[in-house]
């Protein structure tokens, strides 16, 4: 079936717009009948191109109409394909704060990836605490939220710090420039 939407280019009525149209995606059985919805649109052109698809397994593709190349699991939204070169990209719009987040049955937001427009502010959340974070002014918290100086790692307990190099001759140097 399809939704097909047209106007009037001024040489005929019926170039299409938009459409929305399903398909079979899969072998039919036995009261069994595996669909795709696809959109499309004209981007200034004789037909339409299709530009997202939702397949029979409920996986969102955007800018591909194929998994290829992708993960067997996990994959439940698919933007662009591995040998498209087109720049891609995800914009969260606001003026507030935006997120991205992962859950659980316990919590909407256990990680979370947080950028605070009215401050320039991205933090870093894992069992829903703030655990690192950016200022506007470059300025790193690592378990700290207000860092004043370029680095500062916070520690509630005494259980220190280990920096480990890959071979005995590598070390980490702290200065003091002053």
């Amino acid at each position: 079936g399809r939704i097909t939407f047209s106007g009037d280019d001024g040489g005929d009525i019926h170039t299409q717009a938009a459409a929305i149209k399903a398909f079979v995606d899969g072998t039919p059985g036995g009261n069994d009948m595996p669909g795709s919805l696809r959109f499309y649109t004209n981007v200034g052109d004789t037909g339409v191109t299709e530009r997202m698809r939702v397949n029979s397994a409920g996986s969102l593709l955007i800018g591909t109409t194929v998994t290829t190349g992708t993960s067997t699991s996990g994959d439940d939204i698919i933007i662009g394909s591995i040998d498209d070169s087109t720049n891609r990209g995800i914009t969260l719009a606001t003026s507030g704060q935006a997120a991205i987040r992962w859950a659980d049955d316990g919590d909407n937001a256990m990680g979370r990836v947080q950028y605070s427009n009215s401050t320039d502010k991205m933090n870093f959340y894992t069992s829903n605490a703030e655990r690192f974070t950016i200022l506007s002014d470059g300025k790193i918290g690592i378990n700290d939220s207000s860092p004043s100086r370029r680095l500062e790692i916070t520690e509630a307990s005494d259980t220190g710090y280990v920096i480990n190099t890959a071979t005995v001759n590598n070390a980490l140097l702290l200065t003091n420039p002053q």
